[in-house]
Parts: structure tokens; sequence; C-alpha cells
């Protein structure tokens, strides 16, 4: 049924006044650059009364729609008011503007430098740096993948046989350093060579599943479906024995070497004679052997770091301009034992600051070449002094020993508590409740240890 007149009436002076204005371009429907008078206006508004009480009637009927009326209307204010019809404009809508971000790249070396750079700031050693770096490189030689989001889990499968397959002393000769690790892998097939240990292989592993949680969180998802857990090695022996410690006449044997009691030449290093030099391999392997500092612990550290506290003479081991820590909990004051006192590693700390200022390195011939670390200089000379010392080492003994000597002597010592020997190694608590609420052992207590480490022969400069 149509809609009365006055009915349609009213609703159309409704529309024209309420709603149609916005439809036909908003308030400037009668205001334009040729505006109407009054009495132009008047009739526009009699004349678009009138027809759009016929359109909507119209639209009542179900002859057209509120689309159709809006046509009609601006066509009839077209004829009337020509170009002056304004041009309905669509709302502007407030916008904040974003700043543009760019995607990060995917490839996995980019990633990994990434990483690599969240470490440093969080004061990972340079050493530790390099170590995962390798490992990283190594993963994008053996799989070929070099972007992240490419991988897939028969790379993972792929790289972990190639692990397998690896000598431990891969690349640690000029010669090896510029194959590729296919060539690596080829040469050795049938040989009788010491592959890399369940321990390393895993821990490789660990260093990967690090580099994909970086990913993850830079919104590569396809990570998410490769599994790293499936691949971990099987140990074959207890951990404690996969590197081996010195025992006390093992470091009677090292500590017996021309390096500490005199030698013939720097060529003849490795003979008897009357020059004793204290320099970084005097020295290292001491602390080492006395504390159970890491290497690069030792070889980093300046002189003033060897200094009194509370009194009593001790070495600071904490981030410097020489290289950050593997662990929170290696940043730790360590006592020294009696007998680094007496070979006078304080006066030789003392020697290096006078010479070369308070920001003076403990032991400046170490400091690394390019590519290298802190202590990556002893080397080379320290397995061979062992494989003379130790006849031949069957035992595989390497530097790292050292540390082992040290955990197993003060295990040892009934009266030193567990969190004293942790402090005094640089490891974390064992429990949430001992690593957040413990307080650091003192540095009187630490010294009940360290002084029961047995003296080794050596013997200072006369």
């Amino acid at each position: 049924m149509a809609l009365a007149a006055h009915t349609v009436r009213r609703t159309a002076i409704y529309y024209w006044r309420r709603r149609l204005p916005t439809a036909l371009g908003g308030k400037t429907l009668l205001i334009s650059l040729q505006t109407p008078n009054p009495n132009e206006a008047r009739h526009l508004a009699a004349l678009v009364t009138a027809e759009s009480a016929r359109a909507f009637q119209e639209m009542a009927d179900g002859r057209t729609d509120y689309a159709g009326v809006v046509t009609r209307l601006r066509g009839v204010i077209q004829d009337e008011l020509g170009d002056a019809l304004p041009v309905r404009k669509p709302p502007q809508r407030k916008t904040t503007t974003q700043p543009s971000v760019e995607a990060y790249s995917t490839s996995t070396k980019a990633i990994a430098a990434r990483l690599m750079a969240q470490k440093r700031k969080a004061g990972m050693s340079e050493a530790m740096i390099s170590q995962m770096t390798k490992v990283y490189d190594l993963f994008r030689e053996i799989t070929g993948v070099q972007d992240m989001r490419l991988l897939r889990q028969p790379h993972l499968a792929a790289f972990v046989e190639a692990l397998e397959q690896l000598p431990q002393s891969y690349r640690k000769s000029p010669k090896d350093r510029a194959k590729p690790i296919r060539q690596i892998i080829a040469e050795n097939r049938g040989r009788e060579v010491k592959s890399l240990s369940s321990t390393t292989i895993n821990r490789n592993l660990d260093y990967l599943g690090q580099l994909f949680t970086k990913a993850r969180a830079e919104g590569v998802s396809s990570v998410n479906n490769l599994d790293l857990g499936a691949l971990r090695q099987r140990k074959a022996v207890r951990e404690r024995d996969e590197r081996p410690a010195f025992t006390v006449d093992d470091l009677q044997a090292v500590f017996s070497h021309p390096v500490w009691h005199g030698w013939q030449s720097k060529r003849h290093w490795q003979e008897a004679g009357t020059t004793l030099v204290q320099d970084g391999l005097y020295w290292v392997p001491l602390i080492a052997a006395l504390t159970g500092a890491r290497r690069e612990e030792i070889a980093g550290l300046k002189a003033a770091e060897i200094t009194l506290i509370d009194a009593l003479p001790a070495l600071i081991i904490a981030p410097n301009a020489n290289r950050g820590l593997k662990t929170l909990a290696a940043e730790r004051d360590l006592p020294l034992h009696p007998q680094l006192i007496a070979l006078g590693l304080r006066e030789h700390a003392a020697r290096q600051i006078a010479h070369h200022g308070p920001e003076a390195d403990l032991f400046p011939d170490l400091r690394p070449r390019k590519g290298t670390g802190f202590g990556d200089q002893l080397d080379y000379r320290f397995r061979k002094l062992i494989r003379t010392q130790l006849n031949g080492n069957p035992g595989g003994k390497v530097f790292h020993s050292f540390r082992h000597y040290v955990a197993t002597q003060l295990g040892r010592m009934t009266d030193i508590p567990e969190a004293v020997r942790k402090d005094i190694l640089g490891h974390s608590g064992g429990t949430i409740t001992a690593e957040r609420y413990s307080e650091t052992t003192p540095l009187a207590v630490k010294l009940q240890g360290i002084r029961k480490l047995p003296w080794v022969p050596a013997r200072t400069v006369d």
C-alpha cells in the first residue's frame, strides 16, 4: 500500500534536511562558488522537496531505492546549479602514520649475525661468539641452505651425519683450513681417526636451537616444524670422563717442563737451559692449575684485575675490553693461591701497568691475531708441551683438563661446601633458590679451598 501523501512529504523533508545533504555533498550543497541568493535557495529547497516527495513515494512503492533517490535529486540540483554542484568527497579519516618496518633478512647468515650481536651485548665472550659463528658457518656449508625459510628436517639430519664423519682435528692444520668440508670427510673415510664426541655434536645442536629461537622470534615460523631433539647423540661415556682431568702426577710432569724452569732459546724452548721468561705461556697454565679458571678468562685479564680485595690478593674475572664471559655466573673474584703470590704474579701485573698504563693487559704477548680469541696463541705450543711431558698424551688431555683437575680436587675436600666450589669455578647454582637468593661466597672462604690445591714444580725469575 502506498504511503499517505503527508507521510511521504514529512519523510522527504526529513531526508532533505538531515540525510540527503550528507549524501549529496555535505553542508556545501547550497554553498558553492556560485552560491544562490536567499530567493534562489528557497526555490531550490522547494524544488528538491517536491522532487524528493515523488522519489520517496516511488521508494515506498518499491520502484526505486535510496540510491535512486539520491541520483534523481543530484540530477535536479545539477540542472539548477550547473557546475556549482559540489562533488562529494569521501570522509577524511584520521590516520596515524606508522614508521615503516623493513623486513628482517631471513638468510641464515644474517640471523646468526643478529643473534651474535645480541649475545655480545649481553656480555658473551668473543671466544664463545667465535665458536658459535663457526658452527653456523659449518651448518650452511654442509646443508647448502642460505635462507632459513627453506630449511627442512632432512637438512638437519644431513648436518649431524656429516658431523659424525668429521675428525676432531678438522681444519686445525693450515693445509686443511681452505678445504671444503666434504673433501675433508672423503679424505678421512676409511681411516682410523678420532671423530667428534657426542658432547660436541649435541653442543652444536644446542647452538642451532638458539639460532632457531632467534629466527622464530623474528617471524620465521617454518622453524617450528624442525626437531633437533630427535638428532641428539646418546653419550657412550659419562660426561665427566669425556674430557679427562689432569692428575696430581700429571701436573708434576707438566710443570717440570723447561718453560717453568729455563729453556735454551726461542727455537729450542722445549730443551732445558737458563732462560726463564714469565710470559703468557708461563703464567696462564699456572693460574689455571691453581684456580680452575678457564683459559680465555685468564688470557684476557687486565693487569689492574690483579688486586687486593678485603686485604686479600685476588684476581677479578669480569667482562672487560678484551673479552666477555661465557655465562653470568662466570663473573667472580678469586683469591690468589699462595704459590702464585710467591712466584711474583702481583709484581708481574705492576710491571705491566708501569710500562703500559692502567689499562694494560696482564699478558700483552697473548693479544689475539685476526680471527682468533684470547688464549688461542697458547694452543699450539701447549699441545706440543703436553705431548712431550705426558709421553705422547695418550689420554687426550687438553688445557681444559686443568679445570677438571681443580673441580676434582675441590670435590674431594669434604670441608668445602658445594656452593663454595661452584662459586670458585663460576658455575651457576643447582636450584632456583641457590641461584636467586644465595649470596656469593666471601673471598676468605674461597681461599680455604684454593690454598689446599697442591703446589706444582715451578720456579720464579732469580
